[in-house]
């Protein structure tokens, strides 16, 4: 009868015995909580109060990668900067760099050049100015965020299409 009722109502339970397995009585589920698996874990590892850390900002190490973070950034924005902006702007002046190749490249240096100019500056201020904290707002993080990710992509794809060309 109970496999009869189960064909015809896929929702219905097929183990009735479920309750008296688990010890549970009108549906609480508190006697759950106490419930083991095969394996030693606990949820009270994650029951610390939020405020007995320290503040990992004032901290040596977070200090030495401020400025291990700040060096490589103020790097990565002078030489991608500078070095992709002369390299558009000798394609664009002199007509016989504009090959295949050269523009495919091109593609790729001004999707470096964006991350180099919008991006850069904006972790810099996150990761070393501001200490871990954003203040522009939610849209400046989606959109500094989205020219980071389509960067990516394109940067990918324009190395795709260099060897793909080769």
């Amino acid at each position: 009868m109970a496999m009869e009722q189960a064909e015809l109502n896929p929702n219905a339970t097929i183990n009735p015995n479920f309750a008296a397995i688990y010890n549970l009585h009108d549906g609480d589920l508190t006697s759950l909580r106490n419930f083991s698996f095969p394996f030693n874990f606990s949820y009270s590892d994650y029951d610390l109060p939020l405020d007995s850390e320290d503040d990992v900002t004032k901290t040596r190490t977070f200090f030495a990668a401020k400025i291990v973070i700040g060096v490589a950034l103020v790097g990565i924005m002078l030489v991608c900067g500078i070095g992709n902006f002369i390299f558009i702007a000798a394609l664009a002046r002199y007509k016989k760099l504009r090959n295949l190749t050269n523009l495919l490249i091109a593609n790729l240096a001004i999707s470096d050049f964006i991350v180099a100019i919008v991006c850069c500056p904006f972790e810099m201020d996150y990761y070393v100015v501001r200490q871990l904290s954003w203040e522009h707002g939610h849209v400046l993080c989606a959109s500094v965020n989205y020219l980071r990710t389509v960067s990516l992509y394109v940067s990918t794809n324009a190395l795709l299409a260099i060897a793909v060309d080769r």
